[in-house]
Parts: C-alpha cells; sequence; structure tokens
C-alpha cells in the first residue's frame, strides 16, 4: 500500500494491526519506489492471523482508518 512518509504514521498502523489481534511478522518501508509520489512510501506487511475471517477482520480495520491497498 502506498502511504504518507511522515513521523508516526508506521507506528499508528502497527497499533491498528495489534489492537485487532494481528502479529506482525514482516515489514517492508520503502520510500525509493519510483511509482509513489514525493513524501510517500510503498508499505508491505506480512500479518499472522488467526484464521482467513481473521484477516478479513484486520484488513477492513485498517480501510475502516483510511489505508487503502
Amino acid at each position: 500500500m502506498e502511504i504518507e512518509d511522515r513521523p508516526g504514521l508506521l507506528a499508528r498502523i502497527a497499533t491498528l494491526i495489534g489492537d485487532a489481534g494481528g502479529n506482525i511478522l514482516e515489514v517492508s518501508h520503502n520510500r525509493m519506489m519510483s511509482d509513489v509520489t514525493a513524501k510517500s512510501a510503498n508499505l508491505g506487511l506480512v500479518v499472522e492471523a488467526r484464521d482467513a475471517e481473521h484477516a478479513l477482520e484486520i484488513r477492513l480495520c485498517l480501510e475502516s482508518a483510511g489505508f487503502r491497498r
């Protein structure tokens, strides 16, 4: 997903995932991608969930907070 590259935003995303019961296994944060705008970053996450339903709940939590794929 593309996110703004500003202080605290990655922590906010991690908190949302943790509050939803997800476990972050891997983070990829890249500002140097040619397909993202200035002051943006490409964020990739590997998140552990209990099952497919829980994974969907986590995704919906992020989307309701304004984070889209």
